[in-house]
């Protein structure tokens, strides 16, 4: 009878386990499937799937948002492009000719897998070079469009990269042991007293050197490249001038632009390319300069499409009479950082080079967010306060191959670099401050290619010791933090901010704002009021200036 009883029970257990993976939220209902196409050259495709808005690419257990990878376009994959780029460090996929590959669908913050691929087997061995740690011989490969790659070597702690025996730039074993030639060519062009010539054949010499002083070769790699080089069509060195917001007419609206090199005024079409994008509705439109021929590089703007009969202060004030009305509120606000920003400033978005990045923040206006700053994606935040330092968290991002810290005294100054931080960590002190003083701190996170993957919003806050104290905590009127609308109406969340101290003082530097994380279906104005745009789910930030902050899910319906 014992041992009966036992097995009705593993009988009872599996007939559980079976029915509650069949039941809503079970994964065998929840998971819907991906169909995925590999071609005989290994191009990878697949079928969007209903409601996915992030997708991942696993390749033999390891995993990669499609966005950080070489794409040929909208859900399509060379597989040997990323295969080869991932047999060599700092990645670690094996080369071992035979690799299962499956493709996985995500929510749009990726807090659900909403779809997944069967496992497709592909068998494909790199050509790449494999790298040998304990190799004593410095060996390189030199690629057509100026790759430099070459094998670590033993006990090699620098590497330089001569251009014509002339001029050097320094590689360091944590920077990896990959160089784009076109970069370190542009580089020392860019550098004052260097007579490099701009174009034409040039001897490329690689160096590895020990960690001794006076450093000591370990082994040379010689070889040659062909290249014109390019101006950079960036920020800090093209100015660009005519942004501005507009009225709206129902017709695309396109900007009278003046884009100088120096003193030199270039032409459109020949020397640079430009496109519009949300410039016909209110709202904001983006204006997206590409240089041309001898000009290499990308700048974006932004401005603003208003209302011929209306200010965007009238919509704020008309929300003030109902929390929930049509959608006559709020016409002109379809994102929060625009009432925030400084449009005529450089954008910090995804993508850009950290040299690029950096002078942009060098001159970035006092108590303005340069464009393309967000709040959603790094959450960062000023979590304690101390008469010498401040501490600061954020959340962790994916592709995030380091951090780094930029800040100074909230004001006119700009903004300096104060530390690098290793992507596994999350957290950051900044010591040696003035106590009762204001400061302003920002957060970059890079790629592994050290371009921008995100950018925080300024975060304001004084160290205590004197008459001011901070935000302590944020409420509003969503009840739960749960806000549910229809198409066209709005909801007013009515944000407060706490102070920390009733006795001291607060001053603003950035009132409460707000950010969406999906505009399309639901937008969130200056003064917090949320308008449903289509059926559909999303979150609304709203944080205070030193980043205390509330998550509101929105519900859309129709």
């Amino acid at each position: 009878m014992k041992n009966n009883g036992r097995t009705w029970g593993w009988v009872l257990l599996a007939v559980i386990a079976v029915v509650g993976m069949l039941l809503p939220g079970g994964k065998a209902y929840a998971e819907g499937k991906i169909n995925l196409t590999i071609t005989s050259d290994y191009i990878l495709s697949w079928d969007d799937y209903p409601g996915a808005a992030v997708y991942y690419l696993a390749i033999d257990g390891g995993s990669w948002n499609v966005e950080m990878l070489p794409t040929l376009g909208k859900n399509k994959i060379d597989l040997k492009a990323v295969i080869d780029e991932r047999v060599v460090p700092p990645y670690d996929l094996k080369n071992n000719g035979r690799h299962k590959i499956i493709v996985e669908g995500y929510n749009e913050d990726q807090s659900s897998r909403l779809a997944i691929s069967e496992e497709k087997i592909i068998d494909y061995v790199s050509p790449a070079a494999e790298y040998a740690p304990d190799s004593v011989t410095l060996s390189a490969s030199l690629s057509k469009d100026g790759i430099l790659t070459w094998k670590s070597v033993t006990d090699a702690k620098l590497y330089r990269i001569f251009v014509d025996d002339l001029y050097s730039v320094p590689f360091t074993e944590s920077m990896g042991t990959k160089a784009d030639l076109k970069d370190v060519i542009n580089t020392l062009l860019d550098m004052k007293d260097v007579t490099l010539k701009s174009s034409g054949t040039y001897k490329i010499t690689l160096v590895a050197y020990d960690g001794s002083s006076p450093e000591q070769t370990l082994d040379t790699w010689e070889g040659s490249f062909k290249y014109t080089a390019k101006k950079p069509f960036l920020d800090s060195y093209v100015t660009v001038t005519g942004i501005k917001d507009m009225t709206y007419t129902g017709n695309p609206i396109t900007l009278n632009l003046t884009v100088k090199d120096g003193s030199t005024k270039l032409t459109e079409n020949k020397d640079y390319k430009v496109s519009y994008k949300y410039n016909t509705n209110v709202g904001t439109a983006t204006v997206t300069l590409v240089g041309t021929g001898g000009y290499e590089g990308t700048i974006t703007r932004y401005f603003s499409i208003l209302e011929p009969s209306q200010t965007s202060e009238k919509t704020d004030t008309n929300t003030e009479k109902s929390d929930v009305n049509t959608d006559k509120t709020d016409e002109n606000a379809e994102k929060t950082e625009d009432h925030n920003t400084d449009p005529t400033a450089a954008a910090l978005t995804k993508g850009t080079p950290q040299s690029s990045a950096e002078a942009l923040l060098a001159s970035v206006k006092a108590n303005k967010d340069p464009v393309g700053t967000e709040f959603g994606k790094l959450q960062l935040r000023v979590s304690k306060t101390a008469a010498k330092k401040l501490t600061l968290k954020w959340k962790k991002i994916s592709g995030a191959a380091k951090y780094v810290m930029y800040g100074n005294v909230a004001g006119k100054k700009p903004f300096k670099k104060l530390a690098e931080i290793k992507k596994s960590k999350a957290a950051f002190t900044k010591k040696s401050l003035k106590p009762g003083k204001w400061y302003k701190l920002l957060l970059i996170a890079y790629d592994q290619k050290g371009d921008v993957l995100s950018a925080s919003k300024t975060v304001y806050a004084a160290t205590t010791g004197g008459k001011y104290t901070n935000p302590a905590k944020l409420s509003t009127a969503a009840k739960k933090n749960k806000v549910s609308v229809k198409v066209k109406k709005t909801f007013k969340l009515k944000a407060k901010a706490a102070k920390a101290s009733a006795k001291l003082k607060m001053k603003t530097y950035s009132k409460i704002r707000y950010e969406s994380s999906n505009p399309k279906i639901a937008s969130v104005s200056g003064k917090g009021v949320i308008k449903g745009k289509k059926k559909g789910s999303c979150y609304v930030y709203a944080y205070a200036q030193n980043g205390v902050f509330q998550k509101i899910k929105v519900t859309v319906k129709k």
